[in-house]
């Protein structure tokens, strides 16, 4: 027999909250009666626990009570990706970029972006289409638009805002289709990650080793950071969010739980990508380099006294001759790096150009042709999945064990479509 769906029904007034299926429910407010004496009655689909259908709920009535409920037949595309945005990060639209980046649900650049796109952009753009009248063709012209002034790179956090939002809407059933899915000439681009970038992005260990070389001549703090970032494969945001607190002196780890999101006078951190934190164990050369720095910055500190900025970082602005001393134990700007010291000690090292991710690319492919599992590489890297690794480094893996991967790709559907 069809499992029966559980309906729970409070006193008039207070709405109604129906089961579809696990972790979907339906909640239907109460708005009283119409000219018509027909009752009021506007519901919405929610996806997540009983206590989420109750704060949905909730937010609805309060809607219908206070006269901002919006019917589906009216609402814009604006007035979606207000709610739908609220919803998603838990804060507004037009909401500071400061108040965003500390108290956004998940990455708070990655909201402040969405918000600035939603804002500067699609709303004053499109925003005042009925969503139930949008077309792709809104949407194409739109991009043809904001491709004047817009890299590619931008265009795609446009498409991915867009499609997000819309396919929320559809499962809200406020639209039929996600017509962002069906527009023609989609944004793309070439992605950080993207095996072509990889070729392109990463060094054999010879010239692995040759930069290491060089940077290790560089002060203790270039020796640790270059050197873990070659053997742990961090992203720069996670090497420059780094705490002294995260390392583990006597097991040889280093815990990887949050990103620099800004580098200011109060610096902003955030969680790392895919919002997974991971361990990692490290090479004892790393650990002593990072023993040396440790000793080094202790004597910065010591030296400056209370003038030290001290946020607990691995990797902090050091005193030089071009550096004002009140920025001193500041985190290091990640948006630097690549133009400044890394290729500098590039060119001093005599290898190939690299971008900064490509030491990322590098500690990869060097653990993969050394045979370790491809499972652990991906912890390492802080990969979702396994699936992602071997699509990103397939080359790496050496051939008599690429064949058999491919077989475990496709058995476990691992494809890319």
């Amino acid at each position: 027999m069809p499992r029966k769906r559980k309906s729970e029904r409070a006193g008039w007034g207070e709405g109604q909250i129906q089961q579809l299926a696990e972790d979907k429910w339906l909640v239907r407010a109460s708005g009283g009666t119409d000219a018509g004496g027909r009752r009021i009655r506007p519901s919405r689909i929610v996806y997540g626990s009983r206590r989420t259908a109750v704060s949905a709920l909730r937010q609805l009535q309060e809607e219908l009570d206070t006269g901002t409920y919006i019917p589906p037949e009216n609402m814009t595309l604006g007035d979606w990706l207000r709610e739908w945005f609220q919803a998603e990060y838990g804060c507004a639209v037009g909401d500071p970029r400061e108040t965003i980046l500390k108290t956004a649900k998940g990455s708070g650049t990655t909201a402040s972006r969405y918000e600035s796109i939603i804002r500067l952009h699609i709303i004053p753009s499109i925003g005042n289409v009925p969503i139930q009248r949008l077309r792709s063709t809104h949407l194409r012209h739109y991009f043809d638009e904001v491709g004047k002034t817009q890299s590619m790179t931008t265009l795609e956090l446009h498409y991915m805002v867009l499609h997000s939002a819309l396919d929320a809407a559809v499962k809200e059933r406020l639209v039929r289709e996600n017509v962002a899915s069906s527009m023609m000439g989609k944004p793309t681009r070439d992605r950080n990650d993207s095996p072509a970038d990889v070729l392109e992005n990463c060094w054999e260990a010879e010239e692995a080793a040759r930069f290491l070389a060089v940077a290790k001549e560089a002060g203790p703090q270039w020796a640790a950071f270059f050197t873990l970032a070659l053997d742990s494969g961090m992203r720069k945001g996670e090497l420059c969010g780094l705490q002294w607190k995260d390392i583990d002196w006597e097991a040889g780890t280093v815990r990887i739980e949050r990103s620099l999101v800004r580098a200011s006078k109060e610096p902003v951190f955030g969680p790392v990508k895919n919002r997974r934190p991971r361990t990692i164990m490290i090479a004892p050369e790393t650990l002593a380099l990072l023993k040396a720095h440790r000793k080094h910055q202790i004597e910065i500190k010591l030296r400056m006294g209370e003038a030290y900025n001290d946020f607990g970082l691995v990797f902090a602005k050091e005193p030089d001759k071009y550096r004002r001393q009140d920025v001193i134990g500041r985190p290091l700007q990640a948006n630097n790096l690549g133009e400044r010291e890394f290729l500098r000690l590039i060119k001093k090292a005599g290898v190939r150009p690299i971008k900064f991710h490509g030491l990322r690319h590098t500690c990869a492919t060097l653990l993969l042709k050394a045979r370790v599992p491809v499972h652990y590489v991906a912890a390492r890297l802080g990969h979702t999945d396994v699936g992602t690794t071997l699509r990103i480094y397939a080359h790496a893996i050496p051939s008599g064990e690429r064949e058999m991967l491919e077989d475990l790709r496709r058995a476990l559907g691992l494809f890319q479509k």
